[in-house]
């Protein structure tokens, strides 16, 4: 099994310091992206002082406010915009296309 770092406890400080950071690099308030994402600013300001992990609604919102990959803003991973498909070695991504190709063409 693949060790997911941080604790919950530890990764809650990390999802408010990067969203505290983000939000102050855009120059947007608290009160500018609570009234976006249709929350309190005392909601939005438990994300990033209490560290209350938003909900996926939220969560969705907030990294394509941000331009960057939930695993990012949840602490999982260190790089902005996580690759998906882009990390993968092209070998792998043929290798999937053709899979997908092979069953659409059988059914």
């Amino acid at each position: 099994m693949k060790d997911i770092g941080a604790s919950p406890q530890g990764r809650d400080s990390i999802i408010a310091a990067r969203l505290r950071m983000l939000r102050a690099e855009r120059g947007y308030s608290q009160a500018d992206v609570a009234k976006s994402l249709g929350i309190s600013q005392q909601t939005y300001s438990n994300y990033e002082s209490k560290g209350t992990p938003p909900d996926s609604k939220a969560l969705i919102f907030l990294c394509k406010l941000y331009g960057v990959s939930a695993d990012y803003l949840l602490g999982l991973d260190d790089e902005k915009q996580s690759g998906g498909v882009a990390k993968m070695a092209a070998a792998d991504v043929d290798s999937i296309v053709q899979q997908v190709l092979s069953k659409i063409k059988r059914d």
